[in-house]
């Protein structure tokens, strides 16, 4: 974006990325080098608090099946489970399309918010990798190291200048939800594809 009009490349959507289309309250909302925000649930009051229509990530997907998706990236404060279903036909309907996710996750105490629990994390996990052909990778954040200690000898990888570490069948996803719940911190996750894109031609 270096020289040249961010308009030029970026859209700006005001909606949630929700799993269900509705009109929720966003709250604590603040513009200073980038922008956060919170969805506010259950009746629950906050500071400054906007009103937002929720919309799937599906929604705004190119429609054209031969278009790959190089990039999706999430970070939703405790929302990412739902957000992330919301994508279901777009990681479905052709799998590898999408060739990487970055996704700030947890941990599962901010899932709370959500109505989501550490076990709809795991799930989550679990149907990236084996309904989507992703493979789950933990790069550096606040969970890297506690994951790590309880998987010794776990190698730490590099790619595209992200040090990671793969979370590697169900045991090491239950142990990647355990340190987050114990050091209260999320992971930032990478899902990269494995599967060969395999456009579909019959539209």
């Amino acid at each position: 974006l270096n020289g040249v009009s961010v308009e030029t490349h970026i859209q700006v959507y005001n909606y949630g990325a929700l799993d269900t289309r509705e009109i929720v309250t966003m709250a604590d909302h603040q513009i200073n080098e980038g922008g956060i925000g919170r969805l506010v649930v259950g009746g629950e009051t906050d500071n400054n608090p906007t009103a937002v229509e929720t919309r799937f990530i599906d929604d705004f997907m190119p429609h054209n099946p031969r278009r790959a998706v190089d990039l999706l990236k999430v970070d939703v404060e405790g929302f990412e489970i739902k957000a992330l279903r919301s994508a279901n036909k777009l990681f479905g309907d052709s799998i590898g399309r999408v060739r990487n996710v970055l996704v700030e996750f947890g941990p599962p105490s901010r899932w709370k918010r959500s109505g989501n629990s550490a076990a709809d994390g795991k799930r989550l996990l679990k149907e990236m990798r084996d309904n989507y052909g992703f493979e789950l990778r933990i790069t550096a954040s606040y969970a890297f190291e506690p994951f790590w200690r309880l998987v010794p000898g776990k190698e730490k990888k590099s790619a595209y200048g992200a040090t990671y570490m793969t979370v590697s069948g169900d045991s090491e996803i239950h142990k990647l939800v355990r340190a987050m719940r114990k050091c209260d911190c999320e992971a930032y996750m990478w899902f990269a594809s494995t599967a060969v894109f395999k456009p579909d031609k019959s539209t």
